[in-house]
């Protein structure tokens, strides 16, 4: 034992006791000191000695250290201690046994000195163990100690650290040990731990300097600095003089001074959204304070909301490894871990993956990001091999959101699964959603491919997809993939073409090599593939190529390699795991085989080209069956020209062997390899002429390569006229079919009509209903009865019946026999259908072009009874009425197919072409509204073009109030044009505003009456009279009428009858204006109210009282709708009446219109407003001279209006910068309007202005009056209203 530590160690034990012993006082002082050391236990006999024998030369020099020691020496003693003595005595003392009962412990310190002839309080003793086990212990020891087996002491770990834990464990009250069990901890740098045993001491004892000194040097080590500098700050309490923690702290805080300057400047940067000044502000913190986690998460997560997730990736990392118990920063790590790693996660062991994936189900909370952990999830479970569970993942994605990630991750899954269907469909909406990845267009392919689709049907689609040309190298590409399972040697010139135009696309060499090694060629295919890999070092399939071509050519070692690289790279890629399986398996190591084997099970079972190795392998154990099987499922996912598929189908056939060409003729049938099935049923029908069902097969094959004819050979030379066999007669009908197809498309209608009848006589289908054997009860005899029962539920043909009844067993036994006039009861009493409305519609096409549209008429009528939900039916038969001039009929039947079919194009353009000649320019406007949404056409355009330039159905044309039609088409300039063509005179002044639709002009006055015009002569057709003056305009529908009055009432009228339809009454006067949104009515009251009605009932939706007076006319999008009022409060609402946000803009009596998302309007205090329309924020102001109670115009990138300072304005519509200004000679209320590049607007002098937008030339007409009506604009003509002088019509 060190005498120093000794010494020191009794040192320590006298000063808590703070008091001097001498010689004579106290128990016995050889006693007391063999108690602290334990020597009072038994111990070895040897170990004994030597303490004593130290405890004896050194005992005057013990005795001198028990005196309390001056305070600067024993402040010196503590620095030079490297942990407190107290421990290492106790450490000693721990390892003894047990004193006995009546000795006496170790003191502790005591707040008391008690009596000197008192003994000192003994420590607090463990329970002894029963007296017999105390004995067995004893005898187990001595039993040891007899074989000389070194004696052990179990219930003690052997470890420094985990000793002193043991002891603090079994006495809590010796606190010293938290100091010695900390600095054990932080030199195995478990600062965190160590962290707990210090603060527990300082809790219990906090005026040790040493213990302040360690915990700050515990923070330092963890990078805590200004957290450790305020523990030294407690430490230098205790000792002001300590030089090193003056220094240390005085470092920290400069640093950390500049620390937060740094942190601060990066907050700033990111709220101002500065992300490259943020990031340069965290890295200078982060070199001032590397062991800060904090600062590295807030660096990753710019990065990651910047897309850069390499480096958000690596920064989450820094956090990770520095803090990784912090449950955010290994979430934020993990989840970037599945999008940097992808698919090579699937190499890392099961512990590793259910850790992400528990952090990615825990992350799923944070809504944020709540799509892509999704995803996440779904990646992971893909590259486990758990499809099932992966596709849930997928599906609840996108739920969430509509993502390319989620369609691809859902597409794999699927595949996976074998539903290459709805893998394609996945896939497909990936691609609309992001068309930037070579890699889906050519998964795609191969999904079109393995689906059995030729290159005609798939190559329109991938062009549309990725807007690549017809006559691209990728095209080509795609091309050669569609045809490879057919024809390989096709398939390779389409490569070698490509690789010749670009020899720097891996995927073609590749899958150009890939055919080659398949056929043999082994050298040629070496040569391109390594090439591939100069190109591409990661293409992991053209390493497993190379591996199988090495295998091929015994070079083992090399192929090995190949494959393992493959598999590092992509392990959830089948092939090179298969090899190298089955290659371990030839050498012998059944057991690593079996393992790769096992993998490549798990990740194969949906790949054609792993049902090909199979039977290769099949093959080679000469088990035929077997490898027909696996060829089977190969062609049924996509591959039928292979060299093994070929091998086996050629022993088939010699095998004569009808189970082995069913189960490959059912494969190529699935597969779509139509030759294939043609040449195994050709074999069959040779060795089987009279089997009808080879016949059959092979009748459906010629069909479908439209050979009608050989078809009709097969089954016409073969089948009676008295045959009952429906399959047959069917076939037969589908061949006369095709035939008379093929004879209408040359125009041959002679032989159209007799091969379409042939169709229709063999599909004329009758069945027996149960109920109708009641009825022929008593017209049979009871034996005939039974037979005609034998039909119930069964379908026949009318010419089969004869034959069926005499072929029946009861006829035959009974010599039965059935004359015309009962076969005519039979089938009078059974239920007629033909299965084939097709059939119908082409004769009825044929009648129709042969003009016989009465026959036609009646055979579409034929179609719709067997079906009536084919809108091409109702499309035909309203072709024909067309031709017979019955426009309305027509119409009819063109709407009926619309409904039966909403996506379909033509339907919607042969209705709207007839509504148009109708002049239902409405109906059509909104038609083709419909139809352009669903598929955008130039001849569709052009008729919505022509409809919308012949209506203006509410105040400022429509919904957004921008007063501009631009369809309107004039043939001359308008300038100086203006030819007054009629005027129209009320009763009363006109302050409304014209409105015009499918012919008709209408307007409101004064005089309480609502008047209908003709378009052309300005004739009154009608007036309806309200219970006020009329100052709103009025809004027109399909339909109805809709009308304010300033009696308070909103009237619905009818348009043909004029009838009320409903009534509402506000009672308030009413000079805004409404409009029409769907199948609700928007209007406002004087009294501050907005009304929501229904346009079908007048029902009251919702209202929305401001309290303020509106004059303006409310405007409105899909979202919100928007006013003002005379007291300066400005409101947009959603539409369901809730409030938005309010602004308070100044008086507002202009009708606000809304263009791209900006609210402009006028107000009384002279200015223009833009203002967002979401927010209601200002975008900028126009300073006028005078009020704006005129409505703006929006076109052309301008904002037009008049005020009451003579002057029309242009305006910037972006800016706010005035454009121009004209002088006019009266004050302007009269809102513009705009079409072909004209500006229209009347002032209050009686004067019309017209304004080109793009020259800014301006010509002026007079009419006389007041104009505060708003003109409007369709038909070619313009229609404005003079209070005084009447509505005027204008040809432009």
């Amino acid at each position: 034992m060190n005498k120093k530590k000794l010494h020191g160690s009794e040192d320590t034990e006298l000063k808590k006791k703070k008091k001097k012993t001498s010689d004579g006082e106290g128990p016995d002082l050889k006693k007391k000191v063999l108690k602290l050391l334990g020597l009072d236990r038994p111990v070895s006999k040897e170990k004994k000695k030597k303490l004593l024998a130290l405890l004896e030369t050194d005992k005057a020099s013990f005795k001198k250290k028990k005196k309390r020691l001056p305070e600067d020496e024993e402040l010196l003693l503590r620095k030079k201690k490297k942990r407190p003595l107290e421990d290492e005595e106790l450490s000693l003392k721990k390892k003894k046994k047990r004193p006995p009962e009546d000795e006496e412990l170790p003191l502790k310190k005591k707040k008391k000195r008690p009596p000197e002839d008192e003994e000192l309080p003994l420590k607090k003793k463990k329970k002894r163990p029963p007296e017999d086990n105390r004995i067995l212990l004893k005898k187990k020891k001595k039993k040891r100690r007899d074989s000389g087996e070194k004696e052990l002491i179990p219930e003690v770990p052997q470890d420094e650290l985990s000793r002193y834990q043991k002891f603090l464990h079994e006495d809590p009250s010796r606190i010293e040990l938290n100091l010695t069990v900390g600095q054990l901890l932080m030199e195995k740098k478990e600062y965190e731990k160590a962290e707990k045993y210090f603060q527990d001491y300082i809790t219990r004892k906090d005026t040790s300097e040493s213990a302040y000194r360690q915990l700050g040097d515990c923070y330092y080590a963890r990078g805590l600095e200004e957290k450790a500098a305020n523990i030294y700050e407690k430490a230098l309490l205790l000792n002001p003089d300590a030089l090193d923690l003056q220094t240390k702290v005085s470092e920290i805080r400069n640093k950390y001074n500049l620390l937060r300057e740094h942190l601060n400047q990066a907050r700033k940067a990111e709220e101002i959204n500065d992300s490259n000044e943020a990031i340069k502000s965290y890295k200078e913190a982060a070199n001032l304070s590397p062991r800060d986690a904090t600062i590295y998460y807030a660096i990753g997560k710019i990065y990651e909301d910047l897309g850069d997730i390499k480096s958000a990736y690596e920064y989450y990392k820094f956090a990770v490894d520095i803090s990784p118990a912090n449950l955010d920063y290994q979430k934020k790590f993990h989840t970037l871990k599945v999008d940097i790693e992808g698919v090579a996660l699937a190499n890392t062991d099961d512990a590793n993956l259910k850790q992400i994936t528990y952090l990615l189900r825990s992350s799923i909370s944070d809504k944020h990001d709540e799509h892509n952990n999704f995803c996440r999830l779904g990646e992971i479970h893909l590259y486990q091999g758990m499809y099932q569970e992966a596709l849930e993942q997928f599906k609840y994605a996108l739920s969430i959101e509509q993502s390319a990630r989620a369609y691809r991750g859902q597409s794999t899954a699927t595949r996976q699964l074998g539903d290459i269907r709805k893998a394609i469909q996945s896939l497909t909406s990936a691609i609309i959603l992001d068309n930037s990845r070579e890699e889906d267009l050519l998964n795609l392919v191969e999904l079109y491919s393995q689906n059995n689709q030729v290159p005609e049907e798939v190559v329109p689609e991938i062009i549309r997809l990725s807007g690549l040309t017809a006559d691209s190298p990728q095209i080509q590409f795609y091309t050669g993939i569609l045809i490879e399972a057919r024809d390989w040697q096709e398939a390779s010139k389409y490569y070698e073409k490509v690789i010749e135009e670009d020899p720097e696309m891996p995927d073609v060499q590749y899958r150009l090599g890939s055919l080659l090694l398949q056929n043999d060629l082994i050298e040629e295919a070496q040569e391109i593939l390594k090439n591939v890999l100069a190109l591409k070092p990661d293409h992991y399939k053209t390493m497993t190529s190379l591996g199988r071509l090495f295998m091929k050519k015994k070079a083992l070692k090399h192929a090995r390699e190949c494959l393992k690289r493959a598999i590092k790279i992509n392990p959830c890629y089948y092939e090179p795991s298969y090899l190298l399986g089955k290659m371990l398996m030839t050498e012998g190591h059944s057991e690593e085989a079996q393992e790769y084997l096992n993998k490549a099970d798990k990740f194969g079972q949906n790949s054609p080209n792993y049902y090909i190795d199979k039977a290769e392998i099949y093959l080679q154990a000469q088990d035929l069956n077997n490898a027909i099987k696996s060829i089977a499922k190969a062609v049924t996912m996509g591959i039928s020209d292979n060299k093994i598929i070929n091998q086996v189908v050629s022993m088939a056939l010699e095998l004569n062997d009808y189970t082995l060409f069913e189960i490959l003729s059912d494969a190529f049938e699935k597969q779509g390899d139509r030759e294939q099935i043609k040449i195994i049923y050709l074999k069959m029908i040779k060795l089987q002429p009279e089997n009808i069902f080879y016949r059959l097969k092979l009748s459906k094959i010629y069909r479908e390569i439209e050979r009608y004819r050989d078809a009709l050979g097969l089954l016409t030379s073969f089948v009676t006229e008295d045959t009952d066999n429906l399959d047959v007669k069917l076939e037969l009908s589908e061949s006369h079919y095709g035939v008379a197809k093929n004879a209408f498309s040359r125009e041959d209608w002679d032989e159209a009509t007799e091969h379409i009848k042939k169709a229709l006589a063999y599909t004329e289908l009758y069945e027996i209903p149960r109920e109708a054997i009641k009825n022929l009860k008593h017209k049979f005899t009871a034996r005939k009865l039974k037979v005609i029962e034998t039909l119930t539920g069964k379908k026949f043909l009318k010419d089969t019946l004869p034959g069926i009844l005499k072929n029946s067993p009861i006829s035959k036994k009974e010599k039965l026999i059935f004359n015309k006039q009962e076969l005519d009861l039979i089938l009078s009493s059974s239920i007629y259908g033909v299965n084939k409305e097709d059939y119908h519609i082409l004769l009825g096409d044929i009648y129709a072009r042969t003009d016989r549209y009465e026959e036609s008429i009646e055979l579409y009528f034929k179609a719709l009874e067997i079906n009536p939900k084919n809108g091409m039916i109702f499309f035909k038969y309203g072709n024909v009425l067309e031709q017979l001039e019955n426009y309305r009929e027509a119409a009819d039947a063109y709407k009926d197919a619309v409904n039966l079919d909403p996506t379909n194009i033509i339907f919607y353009a042969k209705l709207a072409k007839t509504k148009l000649l109708m002049k239902e320019y409405q109906e059509v406007s909104r038609i083709t509204e419909k139809a352009l949404s669903i598929s955008s056409k130039d001849y569709l355009e052009e008729m919505k073009y022509t409809a919308d330039s012949k209506i203006w159905v509410m105040f400022k044309k429509d919904t957004s109030r921008c007063s501009y039609n631009p369809v309107e088409k004039t043939d001359e300039k308008t300038e100086n044009r203006l030819k007054q063509k009629w005027v129209f005179k009320p009763h009363g002044k006109i302050s409304s505003s014209p409105v015009i639709s499918d012919e008709m002009v209408y307007i409101g006055s004064e005089d309480t009456r609502l008047y209908a015009l003709h378009i052309e002569n300005g004739k009154e057709l009608w007036n309806f009279n309200t219970s006020g003056e009329i100052k709103a305009t009025p809004v027109i529908e399909l339909k109805n009428i809709y009308l304010a009055s300033n009696g308070g009432f909103i009237y619905a009228l009818e348009k043909e009858s004029l009838c009320v339809k409903w009534l509402f009454e506000t009672k308030n006067k009413l000079n805004s204006s409404p409009l029409l949104l769907k199948d609700m009515l928007y209007l406002a009251s004087d009294n501050g109210i907005l009304y929501c009605l229904s346009v079908e009932t007048g029902e009251l939706k919702w209202s929305f009282e401001s309290g303020k007076t509106v004059i303006s006319s409310p405007a409105i999008n899909d979202k919100s709708v928007y006013f003002g009022t005379v007291d300066g409060e400005f409101y947009a609402l959603d539409l369901e009446g809730k409030l938005l946000w309010e602004k308070h803009t100044g008086p507002v009596e202009s009708s606000p219109a809304h263009f791209e998302n900006i609210l402009y309007f006028g107000t009384l205090e002279h200015k223009v407003l833009a203002l967002q329309a979401d927010t209601g924020d200002t975008i900028w102001e126009f300073e006028t001279g005078g009020k704006v109670i005129s409505s703006p115009a929006v076109a052309y990138n301008k904002v037009f209006t008049g005020s009451e300072d003579k002057k029309i304005y242009a305006i910037d519509s972006i800016t706010g910068d005035k454009m121009c200004e004209i002088e006019t000679n009266g004050e302007i209320i009269s809102s513009p309007a705009i079409a072909n590049g004209i500006l229209y607007i009347g002032n209050s002098g009686g004067y019309i202005y017209t304004l080109d937008v793009n020259s800014l030339n301006v010509t002026k007409k007079e009419i006389g009056g007041k104009i505060s009506s708003s003109p409007a604009v369709a038909d070619g003509m313009l229609f404005i209203a003079s209070e005084e002088n009447g509505l005027f019509a204008f040809e432009l």
